[in-house]
């Protein structure tokens, strides 16, 4: 026809969103996985630091006779609870606050666009599952510690 340019499928536009969607969320696929690694690096220097401060309790153990796997199980147990207690309140807070951006600051910068605030339920389970787990395998890599550990030397050191 004179005087068209240039046409375009009607699709054209949904295929260039899509992509942009699509490189947007390999972006945040790349920051879930370094924000597990930050995780398990924050829950392995909890785990340490929980087992340098005490130290006497192990060796207590040790000397009543619990073997090293039970006071593993133990650490173990207490992990998987703090990581489930810590998970719980960072989820709350987390969609505290995505709630509260997406309410109140983005209607101001960006009046014309409107956003729904939704998680999924798929979401809110593989996050308690990851930092359970996170917390929960910590102690596992103080295990070497564990069976090192100079049982009448600490316990010297604690009277």
């Amino acid at each position: 026809m004179p005087g068209v340019g240039s046409v375009s499928p009607a699709a054209t536009s949904s295929r260039i969103v899509r992509a942009s969607l699509e490189e947007f969320t390999g972006i945040i696929r790349v920051t879930e996985g370094f924000i597990l690694l930050l995780a398990l690096l924050m829950a392995y220097n909890a785990a340490s630091i929980n087992a340098d401060e005490r130290g006497g309790e192990r060796a207590m153990l040790f000397a009543f006779g619990l073997p090293v796997r039970r006071v593993l199980w133990l650490e173990i147990a207490e992990g998987l609870m703090f990581g489930l207690l810590g998970t719980m309140v960072g989820l709350g807070l987390g969609m505290g606050i995505n709630r509260q951006l997406a309410t109140s600051v983005l209607p101001s910068t960006l009046p014309d666009m409107s956003m729904d605030v939704t998680v999924s339920a798929g979401m809110v389970i593989m996050t308690v599952v990851l930092g359970v787990i996170a917390a929960g395998v910590a102690p596992l890599l103080t295990l070497g510690r564990l069976r090192r550990m100079d049982v009448p030397g600490t316990l010297r050191v604690v009277e």
